[in-house]
């Protein structure tokens, strides 16, 4: 058994580990986004195929996000039951 001091700990590191999933998941983006940029500017994509990927990614990114928010509040709610 846990006590609830170690809990807590637990917590803070699966908050990090949130934390840098959402920092990856941002730096994918980027560098997605400067690469579809740079494909656009080379004539290979058209400039409404850059804003229709770039929506795509801006929605994958939050859904993304948002799954990583919810994995973080359902291990947390686990590790503060007594």
């Amino acid at each position: 058994m846990l006590t609830e001091e170690r809990r807590k700990e637990y917590v803070k590191v699966v908050k990090n580990m949130a934390e840098d999933g959402r920092i990856a998941l941002r730096n994918v983006r980027r560098d997605a986004r400067k690469a579809m940029e740079t494909a656009e500017k080379a004539g290979d994509i058209s400039k409404d195929d850059l804003e229709r990927a770039e929506k795509e990614l801006e929605k994958l990114t939050h859904d993304n996000v948002e799954a990583i928010d919810k994995a973080f509040s359902r291990k947390e709610t686990e590790l503060l039951e007594v």
